[in-house]
């Protein structure tokens, strides 16, 4: 079944005296995710015997939301050396003939 992607949405719901997040999503990847990181869904709604939407419960002690514009890590700066061996492989890799 097709559906829009304002059809696709997920929802978290999470109030002061519970101990965990509900979570409700339509969006099958969002789904999959929770389902490999050991999350069972405890509802699955469904449309002509299509799953079209699954309602987990995340302990909130588990539950990680990250809002904003992801930053870029900086890793630690190469040795002289480290930088040497990099342009060095770069150029040889540069040089090999590509098989096509």
């Amino acid at each position: 079944m097709t559906r829009t992607s304002s059809e696709r949405e997920t929802t978290f719901r999470h109030a002061a005296d519970e101990d965990h997040v509900s979570i409700f999503t339509a969006h099958t990847p969002t789904a999959r995710k929770l389902e490999r990181s050991g999350y069972a869904p405890y509802k699955v709604s469904t449309q002509g015997n299509e799953p079209v939407g699954w309602f987990f419960r995340v302990p909130i002690n588990e539950f990680q939301w990250r809002a904003g514009k992801r930053k870029k890590r900086e890793g630690r700066p190469l040795t002289p050396e480290q930088v040497e061996r990099l342009r060095a492989a770069r150029r040889q890799a540069a040089q090999k003939p590509s098989v096509a």
